[in-house]
This record gives C-alpha cells, sequence and structure tokens, in this order.
C-alpha cells in the first residue's frame, strides 16, 4: 500500500532569514562589534537554514501508510513507528519558556511513544483525520486548537 499522506518541511526564505538579516542590519547601522554580533546572527540563522536545506531536499516530516507513522521536526531525525505500538494521536500546543510551542505525541496507553515538536510544517485536522480514518480507523485523534 502507498502512502496514505505526506506532509513535507516547508521553508520560506523570504520569511525565515528575516531576524538574522535584521540582526546583521542593526549591527552594521549601530556600528555595532563585528565579533561580538556575530554569534548572535550566526544562533539566528540556524534554524531557518536548516529549515531551508530539508524543505529543499523535500524531507518529510510527516508520513501515514499501512506500515506505520513518520514524524520528524527541524533537529531530529524522522523516526517511524508502528501502529500497533500507537492508540492515540494529540497534536496541541504547550507553553515554554513564555512562548507557544506546537506538538505532536504518538501515545499508546497514555504512554508517550514519540513526541516532537511541529515546527517547519503544519496540519490540518480534517486532513489528518481523513488520512487516520482510511488507514488506522482504530487510532484516536485528540488534534486541539
Amino acid at each position: 500500500m502507498s502512502d496514505v499522506l505526506v506532509v513535507r518541511f516547508e521553508g520560506n526564505p523570504a520569511v525565515d532569514l528575516i531576524p538574522p538579516v535584521l540582526a546583521a542590519a542593526f549591527m552594521l547601522v549601530a556600528d555595532f562589534p563585528f565579533l561580538l554580533g556575530l554569534p548572535f546572527v550566526v544562533l539566528l540563522a540556524i534554524r531557518p537554514v536548516v529549515l531551508l536545506i530539508r524543505s529543499a531536499r523535500k524531507d518529510i516530516a510527516l508520513r501515514l501508510d499501512a506500515q506505520g507513522i513518520t514524524v520528524a521536526s527541524i533537529f531530529r531525525r524522522a523516526v517511524t513507528v508502528p501502529w500497533r505500538e500507537v492508540n492515540r494521536i494529540e497534536i496541541f500546543t504547550e507553553s515554554h519558556n513564555d512562548s507557544d510551542v506546537r506538538r505532536i505525541d504518538l501515545l499508546r496507553h497514555r504512554k508517550i511513544v514519540l513526541g516532537r515538536v511541529i515546527s517547519g510544517w503544519q496540519i490540518d485536522r480534517e486532513t489528518l483525520q481523513a488520512a487516520l480514518d482510511r488507514t488506522v480507523p482504530w487510532v484516536e485523534l485528540d488534534f486541539r486548537d
């Protein structure tokens, strides 16, 4: 059986690179010492550059097929969990260090089998539920907006 659902990373250079470019521009305009500001610019650029690379390679962020569910995040490799180990999928927003982080957790009998941050990709409830209904109707979806 072929893939039922495939979601790939989606980088947008026009948006993703704005923070490091603004930081570099500020350094130039404010005559900020280059060596002091460079680590800050590099730190701001790591996530968008990795996302753009993963997008260009068309890396899979989420895949559902007959064998299981594969989930990845920007900085974590993709892991496939067989359906026999999953009976519930939770997608929710978690507050973490004064910011909101979107997560996906795969559970088996209320225990997390695999958890990942959703970053660089997105999925809507209807699409995911339809794919689950076609593939594994016994897997429950808890999708909190």
